[in-house]
C-alpha cells in the first residue's frame, strides 16, 4: 500500500498514547507514521513518549512546529510531508482496530473517481452508530475490538456516498489531492469546517466521498479543543455557508433519506436480538414523536422523560410507537440503540387494523401511552382497549382538545369551553373526542398525574372525576444541593438583577413576552437587567443578552452557578403538566417567578420557592422585577426555600415507575419471540413518495408565511369549519 499515517498533536497526550498504541498493534509497520506536533503547551510531545512506549519504530516520523500554527497548518505540513503517497488523517483521540488500513485502502480503490473514504465511527455526526449523529458508547457486552468485528461481519460492503469526509479519520487520495488542494489554512485555521471545505472541491472536482461501511474507528471527541470547541464549530459553519452555499442543505437531505439505513438497522437488529434472549418483560411506549428521532417536532420533555426510563430501566424491554408523516414507525430501544420497522403496505393502509396489529398481546405485556397526538384517537383506544393491559401519563391536554396545550390558533389560553369559537371545531366532533378521551382514560389500569392542576382540568372538561397515581417528575441533569443565600447587593455601577431564563420555543412558551422584555435594559428604578438565556433559541438576542447556549445534563449546574443568577423567568402561556425546566433551576437554589397557569404556579405555592404572576404580560413582568428589586431580603428567603425543594433525580422516579410496571406485568411473560414478531414487519421506516414530500414542504412553508402575518389561525378556523376535522387532519399530516 503506497500510503502513510498523519497524526496532528496538540496537548491530550494520554490520547495520542492510546491512538499510537492501537497504530502499533493494527498497522504494518512499513507504512510511514507522520507525527505532527503544533507545539503543544504541555511539552514536547516526542520526548514525552520516548518515556512511555518504548522500541519506537523507525517508519515513526517526528515532526515540531516552530510555533502553535492551527489544525490545517499542521495536517498540511504532515500532508506535504507524505507526498507522494496517499495519506489517512487519523486524530489523536481516536483507537484503530484490526485491518482498518487495508480495509480502507480496498475502498478508496473500489472506483476510481473516490476522493476521500470515513470508517464508521461511534462518535462522528453522519458516519456514528449505533445512533447516527450521536456520541454513542460502545454497545454493552462488546469491546472496541469485538464490536469492530461484529460491524465487519454484518457489512456486505457497498461504500454509500457521503456529502462529506468526517475529519476524525480520513483516507484521501494523493490523485484527488492533487487536483483540488490542500486544507484551507486562511478560513479554516483551527479546525472545524476544513474537511468539509475540502470535500466539496472534491465533489466539484468529479471525486466522490464514500464511508467504509465494514470498518469501525473509535473516537473520542474533542480532546485537544475544549470549552472553545462551540465557538470554532460556528465559525466554521459561517465560512461554509459563504464559500458552499448549498453544503448543508446536501447534509440536510443525506441524513433525511440516509443510505446508510440498511447497514445501521443490521447493526441495530442484531444486538436487539441478541438482548431479547434473556426473557425481559417487553413495555410498548405510545407517544406523539420519535424518542431518539425527531419525527414530527422537535424532542421535547415527554420525549426525554421516556427516554429516561429506557435507559434507567434496563430490564425490560422498550418499544416505541408513533404515527409518522408516513404511517406506523415502531422501534426497539435499549439504552445504546434502536432499530425501527414498519408494517407492509397492505395492513398499513387501515390505520385500525394496523394498531391491532401492532399491540399485539402476545408479544407486549404491557402498553404505556404518553401521548396520543397524530393517531387516530377512536382506532387507538379500541385497540388498546382489545390487547387489555395499558397505564396513561398525562403529559399533556391531549385527552381532552387536539390542540394538546389548550393554546387555541390565535394564541390564547383556552378553558376548554370555546372550542367553536377560538378553534373552530364542530361541538359533536369535540364532543366524540373527549368521549373516546374518557374512555381512553377509564379503561386503562392506571393513570399516572404529575400535578393536581391537571386532573382538575380533565375532571372539570369531561365531567367525571378522574382517579389518578400521582407521580414527581426526577430530573436528568445532574446536581448537588448547594446553598447560594447570596448577601444583599448594593447596586453600585454595572451590578444589576441577573436573570435566567432558556430559550423560549414556540409562541406557548412566551416567545413573543420575552422579546420584549429581552429589549429592557433597566427598571425604572434605573438598576440594570442583566438577563441571561440557556439552550439554543429559534431567535436572534440583542447582544447585551448573557447567551450560555447549549448544556448537557452534566454540566448544567455549574453553568447555572457560574452565571450567578438572581431569579429564574418563566412564561408559559398554556398550563404545564409539570415543567422539568422549573425542577432543574430549582435544584441550583434559583428562585423563580413563573405565570399563573399549570403545574409550576402549583409547585411555587406547595414548595414557597418563587412567585406567581397575577396575568401574563409583560406589564406583570416588570412590575414583580421592581418589587423584587426593593426587597432583596425576599429573594434571599426564596433562593433559600428552592435549595430545599424536594426536586429529585430521575433515578427515584424511575424506580417508582418500576415498582408501577411489576404491578401491571400479566403472570405469565408474552410468548412470541422477537424473530417472529419482526418477521412480520419490514425493517426501517415508511418513505413518502417524492411529490409528498414536495407538496408537505409546500404546506409548512405556507403556514410558516400565513404566521408570520398573522392570518394561520384564522385561516385554520376557515378549514375546519369548511373542511371539517378529517380533512385538516389529512394536510396537517401532509406538512414536510
Amino acid at each position: 500500500m503506497n500510503v502513510a499515517v498523519v497524526i496532528p498533536i496538540y496537548n491530550a497526550f494520554e490520547d495520542a498514547l492510546r491512538c499510537l498504541e492501537s497504530i502499533l498493534k493494527f498497522t504494518p509497520t512499513d507504512i510511514p507514521i507522520f507525527i505532527v506536533d503544533d507545539r503543544s503547551s504541555d511539552g514536547c510531545f516526542e520526548s514525552w513518549l520516548e518515556t512511555r512506549l518504548p522500541n519506537i519504530p523507525n517508519s515513526w516520523i517526528f515532526l515540531k512546529n516552530e510555533r502553535n500554527s492551527g489544525f490545517s497548518w499542521t495536517v498540511n505540513r504532515g500532508l506535504r510531508e507524505s507526498a507522494p503517497r496517499d495519506v489517512v488523517i487519523v486524530n489523536s483521540d481516536t483507537v484503530l482496530t484490526a485491518r482498518w488500513l487495508e480495509k480502507l485502502h480496498q475502498a478508496a480503490y473500489s472506483a476510481p473517481d473516490i476522493g476521500s473514504v470515513t470508517p464508521f465511527t461511534n462518535n462522528g455526526a453522519i458516519c456514528s452508530i449505533p445512533r447516527m449523529s450521536e456520541d454513542n458508547e460502545i454497545p454493552e457486552g462488546f469491546t472496541l475490538d469485538t464490536f469492530a468485528a461484529f460491524v465487519e461481519e454484518l457489512s456486505e460492503p457497498r461504500y454509500p456516498e457521503m456529502p462529506t469526509c468526517v475529519g476524525f479519520c480520513t483516507y484521501l487520495r494523493r490523485d484527488a489531492l492533487e487536483q483540488t488542494g490542500l486544507f484551507d489554512e486562511v478560513r479554516f485555521p483551527r479546525g472545524y469546517g476544513e474537511e468539509n471545505d475540502l470535500s466539496c472541491r472534491m465533489v466539484k472536482c468529479g471525486f466522490r466521498n464514500i464511508l467504509a461501511d465494514n470498518t469501525f474507528v473509535f473516537h473520542k471527541g474533542a480532546a485537544s479543543f475544549g470549552p472553545s470547541q462551540q465557538k470554532l464549530m460556528e465559525q466554521g459553519e459561517v465560512e461554509l455557508r459563504k464559500i458552499h452555499p448549498s453544503y448543508y442543505q446536501k447534509v440536510s437531505r443525506y441524513c433525511r433519506n440516509n443510505p446508510l439505513e440498511p447497514i445501521q438497522h443490521a447493526i441495530q437488529d442484531a444486538l436487539l436480538r441478541s438482548r431479547h434472549q434473556d426473557g425481559g418483560r417487553r413495555i410498548l411506549h405510545v407517544l406523539h414523536n420519535g424518542l431518539y428521532k425527531q419525527r414530527r417536532d422537535q424532542l421535547g420533555g415527554t420525549e426525554f422523560h421516556v427516554q429516561g426510563l429506557v435507559e434507567q430501566l434496563p430490564s425490560y424491554h422498550h418499544w416505541s410507537l408513533v404515527r409518522g408523516r408516513s404511517g406506523l414507525v415502531l422501534e426497539a430501544h435499549s439504552a445504546d440503540c434502536s432499530a425501527s420497522f414498519h408494517l407492509p403496505k397492505e395492513i398499513a393502509t387501515d390505520e385500525e387494523k394496523a394498531l391491532s396489529f401492532v399491540l399485539n398481546k402476545d408479544f407486549f405485556d404491557l402498553v404505556h401511552v404518553h401521548h396520543t397526538r397524530w393517531f387516530d384517537l377512536p382506532s387507538l383506544v379500541r385497540a388498546l382497549k382489545r390487547h387489555g393491559n395499558y397505564l396513561v401519563s398525562l403529559h399533556d391536554f391531549v385527552s381532552i382538545c387536539p390542540r394538546f396545550h389548550l393554546f387555541t390558533v390565535a394564541g390564547e389560553h383556552c378553558s376548554g369551553q370555546e372550542c367553536r369559537k377560538a378553534c373552530g371545531y364542530r361541538e359533536s366532533f369535540i364532543a366524540e373526542y373527549r368521549r373516546f378521551g374518557l374512555e381512553l382514560l377509564s379503561a386503562a389500569k392506571e393513570v399516572v398525574s404529575f400535578s393536581e392542576n391537571t386532573v382538575e382540568y380533565l375532571s372539570r372538561i369531561l365531567g367525571e372525576e378522574i382517579a389518578t397515581r400521582r407521580v414527581q417528575h426526577g430530573i436528568k441533569v445532574q446536581f448537588e444541593r448547594v446553598s447560594v443565600s447570596r448577601e444583599e447587593r448594593t447596586f453600585s455601577e454595572g451590578e444589576g438583577l441577573r436573570i435566567i431564563t432558556y430559550a423560549p420555543r414556540g409562541r406557548h412558551k412566551g416567545r413573543e413576552l420575552f422579546q420584549e422584555l429581552f429589549a429592557m435594559r433597566k427598571l425604572s428604578s434605573g438598576t440594570p437587567i442583566q438577563w441571561i438565556v440557556l439552550g439554543e433559541g429559534e431567535d436572534s438576542y440583542p447582544s447585551h443578552v448573557e447567551q450560555l447556549g447549549s448544556y448537557s445534563s452534566e454540566n448544567f449546574q455549574a453553568q447555572v452557578l457560574k452565571a450567578e443568577p438572581d431569579i429564574g423567568l418563566l412564561l408559559s402561556l398554556c398550563p404545564e403538566t409539570y415543567g422539568l425546566s422549573f425542577d432543574e433551576l430549582l435544584a441550583c437554589s434559583v428562585p423563580l417567578v413563573v405565570g399563573p397557569l399549570g403545574a409550576p404556579a402549583e409547585r411555587i405555592m406547595h414548595w414557597n420557592a418563587g412567585w406567581v404572576l397575577p396575568e401574563l404580560s409583560v406589564a406583570a413582568v416588570i412590575h414583580q422585577l421592581e418589587v423584587l428589586n426593593e426587597q432583596r431580603r425576599d429573594v434571599r428567603a426564596k433562593s433559600e426555600a428552592a435549595g430545599i425543594a424536594p426536586v429529585r433525580p430521575l433515578k427515584e422516579e424511575s424506580e417508582e415507575f418500576q415498582f408501577l410496571y411489576d404491578g401491571l406485568m400479566p403472570l405469565e411473560a408474552a410468548q412470541l419471540s422477537y424473530d417472529q414478531f419482526v418477521a412480520q414487519f419490514e425493517a426501517g421506516e415508511p418513505r413518502r413518495p417524492a411529490r409528498l414530500e414536495i407538496i408537505g414542504r409546500g404546506i409548512e412553508g405556507s403556514l410558516s408565511v400565513l404566521e408570520s402575518l398573522g392570518l394561520r389561525s384564522t385561516l385554520q378556523a376557515f378549514l375546519q369549519s369548511a373542511l371539517g376535522e378529517k380533512s385538516v387532519k389529512v394536510l396537517k399530516n401532509l406538512r414536510g
